[in-house]
């Protein structure tokens, strides 16, 4: 019996020793499960603060883009008479203050969402914390208790505590509780990091608005800076052409005042005569021809006199008139200088600059777009140096006299060159009439034409093909080029003896092998081209 129970006290403390195992194991997977949830919430937390301060510098800048258009509202009550209209500048200043507030207060809406997030992260954050904190302790218990043997130090009795039940979870409950902070936290990063996106999303939408905004407004000042600049130019030249005509009409007036002073002294002449001819005695009062003519002169002087004193009234007439245009014309360049003060020199002044981080999130949007398009720019490059590539290749070897090379002697396929004991003299022949011969120099002929064509409809497609389309006819005439040169080095392989003696000192030259190495090179740009897809 005391083996028995000795037996069985040995086994029932291997099994426990074992469940104290699996126990530590399973605590030490948990922790291992919140170190990481830990570790991403900590990232996401950064995360998120980082973004929540790009938002806030994001809206500080608004202050400054919505002070401006507020002082050019402000400015632009200061325009007088006629200028002081509602005008399309002031439409769009107004419409940029309304996007600018209509931001901000998305900002705004999406800084509190911010603020909120980040505190449900830092609480999830410090359950996380405060679990795995428990799960220490309790590894450090239990990973002890595992390890404690009957030989060990430390063991004693404790008296009752086998009645103490102080456990308060199962391994079902304790698992769940953890589960369930790993799951919250979980929760948490992927709205959180929904934030980040739209939070992302809003800055590079809300600097769009208002960068386009800003654009229409200093549009709509040139133009109406240009309307303006246009109207006092008008006003100035008319003003100019005023002046000439109230000068002239101070010169006509001042004519016509001396031409009626002109006409007094022959008036006074005349009344004297008749005056004194008054005085003649009894019948010598003759109305002779000279008394008669007397009476018309001065009829004929106070006539004169009175149309040139109609013609003085008239010109004075004008030349109130035109004073009186001169003065109108004077006030309103004065309000045409005015106007383009202000909408010029000061509100345009104002308007220089937009704030560099709005400007930075309103291309944001595009710098994917921007490297996209230098990787394209890239790949537009590498493909034509690759095309011109093989093109100085079929050029090369169609044209070099290297196709065969031996001692004094090479070969190409349009002629064969000796050289007759002097290494530096060369006669060169005809090359044979072979009819594969031929073939060759066909072959070769088309791949040139082939890969010049590829290339002039690759350029031709490039600015006429519609986005998303492909480059196949210039894949297919690329693949052709390279085929043809396929096909004519091959023939020249196997046939060349035809026309060619055999001699152990022929070896083929560096022009054959261009040939070989233009083929695969046609053949792949051939390939690129085909699938390569129109881009904007």
């Amino acid at each position: 019996m005391i083996q028995d129970r000795e037996q069985q006290t040995r086994k029932t403390q291997s099994e426990i020793t074992k469940n104290l195992g699996e126990r530590v194991n399973d605590i030490i997977f948990w922790k291992s499960e919140l170190n990481h949830e830990i570790d991403e919430m900590i990232g996401e937390t950064n995360a998120l603060t980082d973004m929540k301060k790009r938002l806030e510098r994001a809206l500080a800048e608004t202050e400054s883009p919505l002070q401006v258009a507020e002082e050019c509202l402000l400015h632009r009550e200061k325009r007088m008479g006629i200028d002081l209209v509602h005008d399309d500048v002031e439409k769009q200043l107004l419409t940029e203050v309304d996007v600018i507030k209509s931001c901000q207060e998305r900002m705004r809406r999406h800084l509190d969402k911010a603020i909120a997030q980040l505190a449900s992260d830092r609480a999830a954050q410090h359950e996380l914390e405060k679990d795995l904190a428990d799960k220490q302790t309790a590894h450090r218990i239990d990973d002890k208790c595992h390890h404690l043997r009957n030989t060990s130090d430390g063991i004693s009795y404790y008296r009752g505590v086998e009645r103490v039940d102080a456990t308060i979870s199962v391994p079902e409950s304790w698992a769940k509780f953890t589960d369930d902070n790993i799951l919250r936290s979980q929760s948490e990063r992927t709205a959180s990091s929904k934030l980040r996106d739209d939070i992302e999303n809003l800055l590079v939408v809300t600097a769009n608005e208002m960068w386009n905004q800003f654009n229409k407004v200093n549009v709509a000042f040139t133009n109406r800076i240009a309307e303006t600049a246009d109207a006092k130019n008008k006003i100035q030249a008319h003003l100019a052409k005023t002046l000439q005509e109230i000068f002239q009409t101070e010169m006509t007036i001042e004519a016509i005042r001396k031409a009626i002073r002109d006409k007094g002294p022959p008036l006074k002449v005349a009344h004297t005569r008749l005056d004194e001819r008054t005085r003649r005695p009894n019948v010598e009062l003759c109305r002779d021809s000279a008394q008669l003519r007397l009476v018309n002169e001065v009829h004929e002087i106070d006539d004169t006199i009175q149309s040139l004193q109609q013609r003085l009234r008239d010109a004075e007439d004008t030349l109130q008139m035109l004073v009186h245009t001169k003065s109108n014309l004077e006030h309103d360049l004065a309000v045409k200088a005015n106007s383009l003060f202000i909408d010029q020199e000061k509100c345009m002044g104002m308007r220089k600059t937009f704030p560099n981080t709005l400007r930075l999130q309103s291309q944001r949007s595009c710098k994917d777009l921007s490297k996209t398009t230098v990787k394209m720019l890239v790949l537009l490059l590498g493909i034509i140096v690759l095309h011109v590539a093989v093109l100085v290749l079929l050029f090369v070897s169609t044209i070099v006299s290297q196709w065969l090379v031996g001692n004094g002697h090479t070969a190409d396929l349009w002629q064969n060159c000796s050289s007759l004991h002097v290494p530096s003299a060369f006669q060169c022949q005809t090359s044979s009439t072979n009819e594969w011969l031929q073939s060759v120099q066909a072959m070769m002929i088309l791949s040139i034409i082939f890969s010049v064509l590829s290339l002039f409809l690759f350029f031709c497609q490039l600015f006429t093909l519609t986005k998303g389309g492909r480059f196949y006819i210039t894949g297919i005439f690329q693949i052709l080029a390279g085929l043809c040169v396929m096909s004519g080095a091959a023939i020249f392989t196997v046939r060349y003896t035809e026309w060619q003696i055999p001699s152990d000192d022929i070896s083929f030259g560096f022009a054959y092998i261009l040939a070989w190495v233009a083929f695969p090179l046609a053949a792949i740009s051939g390939v690129i081209y085909i699938i390569l897809r129109k881009r904007e």
